[in-house]
């Protein structure tokens, strides 16, 4: 049975073996791949040695059946080349002597043999680097997407709205800073930390009276000190007395705590009452100062809202310096200047940056596959393209123009190009 499975692994073609032993062996295959062919020949030659049944089987499998032809040279039992034949000619050398091939007119001469060209395929590190370039080509093709998408698109947008002249909105200050000055100079926040711990209203703790009790039992502990354990007569007087006194100190504590409580109350009403005059004294100036306030902001808005008045009127009446206000580079763009403002007529110099700048010598391509990639740019396409982003840059400087001052009998812009 073994020599049959050695006959059929034989007949086999390389190809399909190593196909069959990267499937069914994925692991042991990338191990051997990896595993020095020293080592491998050294292992291979312990189990010749250790196996001599097998060694005698591969050698008769051998000799009845032959090696399959697979395009290369069949490689010996131990995983060696076999050695190249020393009778194989040499095939640069001549295959006829001079005086030989002068002697035989007519006959058909010998021709030398090619020499072999060298091989052209990429190195492995070619190819990473073609599959990096690739990549940089789409990354290319990818920017200059964006880029000239924005660039022939720059007229699509909201327009903003009519020049107005900037009023500020009616503010009046808040007065938490003024009555924190006030408060502290008035004294009310002295007066406010003081009163915080009693509340507000503030009100007197109440102070516990002593336990009549614990009194006692101290005071008879004190007595009978000295007094014999059998003098129970004169410790049961001493009790009693004890007790009398405890009652009489307690009462004598309490009457004290509910005056000095008293005392303590009339004081925080006298407080209060001077923190709630100075409280109503800090509102009727915290009322004054609001009323003081909204006086002037609302004078400064009417101050603003003329002015914008004014300067309504005059953008109306084509005022030249109000159209330049109006027409300014932070509506229009820094490149953007205005020049003559004759009767009405609004005169723009734009300042384009050049075609080499503008547009990119290269555009995006796709490629068989469906890559993205970058191809040359003919002149005659970017000057089209150089037109175009010249014809929205234009379009969107009027439609500014139209919003921002458009008021006026003859808004449109006369736009020259530099």
């Amino acid at each position: 049975m073994g020599l049959l499975r050695k006959a059929v692994r034989r007949a086999t073609p390389r190809p399909v073996k190593q196909v069959k032993r990267a499937v069914t062996h994925p692991v042991r295959t990338t191990v051997r791949a990896a595993t020095p062919r020293p080592i491998r020949q050294a292992q291979r030659t312990v189990f010749n040695v250790t196996h001599p049944v097998n060694t005698l089987e591969n050698a008769i499998v051998r000799s009845v059946i032959p090696a399959p032809r697979t395009g290369t040279r069949p490689k010996s039992g131990g995983g060696r080349s076999a050695p190249r034949p020393k009778s194989t000619p040499n095939r640069r050398a001549s295959s006829a002597p001079a005086s030989a091939s002068a002697g035989a007119r007519g006959a058909r001469q010998p021709q030398p043999t090619p020499k072999r060209r060298a091989s052209t395929a990429p190195a492995p590190s070619s190819s990473a680097n073609s599959r990096s370039a690739a990549f940089e080509r789409a990354a290319t093709a990818e920017r200059i997407q964006d880029r000239e998408a924005s660039l022939f698109a720059q007229h699509v947008g909201e327009s903003p709205g009519p020049a107005t002249f900037p009023v500020p909105p009616l503010r009046i200050p808040a007065p938490w800073g003024f009555r924190r000055e006030k408060a502290s100079r008035i004294s009310l926040s002295v007066f406010e930390a003081e009163l915080a711990p009693f509340g507000d209203p503030p009100a007197a703790p109440t102070k516990a009276a002593p336990d009549v009790v614990a009194t006692a039992e101290s005071l008879y502990a004190q007595a009978v000190a000295e007094v014999p354990r059998f003098r129970f007569a004169r410790r049961r007087r001493l009790r009693e007395l004890a007790v009398t006194e405890a009652h009489d100190l307690v009462r004598r504590e309490t009457q004290r705590l509910a005056e000095e409580r008293e005392r303590q109350q009339v004081d925080l009403d006298r407080k209060d009452r001077l923190r709630q005059a100075l409280r109503t004294s800090l509102e009727q100036m915290v009322a004054k100062w609001l009323v003081e306030q909204r006086a002037i902001a609302e004078a400064d808005h009417t101050r603003a809202a003329a002015r914008a008045e004014v300067w309504s009127r005059r953008l109306r009446a084509n005022d030249p310096t109000t159209l330049r206000e109006a027409l300014g580079p932070d509506i229009l763009g820094a490149h953007v200047r205005v020049g003559a403002v004759v009767d009405g007529i609004v005169e723009l110099v734009v300042h384009f940056a050049e075609l080499e700048r503008l547009i990119s010598a290269h555009e995006p391509a796709v490629t068989s596959n469906g890559r993205l990639t970058v191809k040359k740019r003919p002149v005659t396409r970017r000057n089209e393209l150089y037109a175009a982003a010249v014809a929205s840059e234009l379009l969107r400087l009027s439609r500014l123009s139209f919003a921002r001052a458009g008021h006026h009998r003859r808004p449109l812009p006369r736009s020259a190009a530099r």
